[in-house]
């Protein structure tokens, strides 16, 4: 079984407030930042540190309204999303939703020195926003409960299990 670990929801929204601030003036997002918490395993509780890691979890929220799994693969420097309905957020407001997210996490990384202390992943100095795909997997649904959907992908990705058995 591979090492993860998880954040919570309000990662999202320290994520997106420095994405909104690094836009605006590079380099002055990361003072003080809540965003170190989650990535030393400080929060939310009982977290991993990313150091430690080959994947980190994250739900993520669409307008209030949408829950979506993400996993981050440190390994592979990629994030695969897990959507049980891809047709409520078409492709252009997705990639809009999730630059904050691609983008921002090679300079945390950076910042927490994950790629020094992880020999085993080849970094090469490379800090482009990192590839964002939605996995293709997911049973689709229409009118359920995403929230739900998000817990269970969680726990069978977690598991190493098939996520066509949701």
């Amino acid at each position: 079984m591979e090492m993860c670990t998880t954040t919570n929801v309000l990662f999202q929204q320290h994520l997106d407030a420095r994405f909104q601030r690094f836009t605006k003036q590079e380099g002055l997002w990361f003072e003080n930042d809540k965003l170190f918490e989650y990535a030393t395993g400080a929060a939310p509780r009982l977290a991993n540190p990313w150091i430690g890691v080959d994947k980190v979890y994250i739900p993520l929220n669409y307008e209030s309204s949408h829950w979506i799994l993400a996993e981050i693969n440190m390994i592979a420097r990629k994030i695969m999303v897990y959507d049980f309905d891809t047709n409520l957020i078409g492709n252009r407001k997705f990639n809009k939703f999730m630059k904050p997210l691609s983008t921002m996490l090679p300079l945390l990384l950076q910042k927490i020195e994950f790629f020094d202390r992880r020999l085993d992943i080849d970094h090469g100095g490379d800090m482009t926003p990192w590839c964002v795909e939605r996995c293709q997997l997911v049973p689709q649904q229409k009118a359920c409960d995403c929230g739900l959907f998000v817990i269970k992908f969680f726990e069978h990705l977690v598991h190493g299990e098939s996520i066509d058995l949701v």
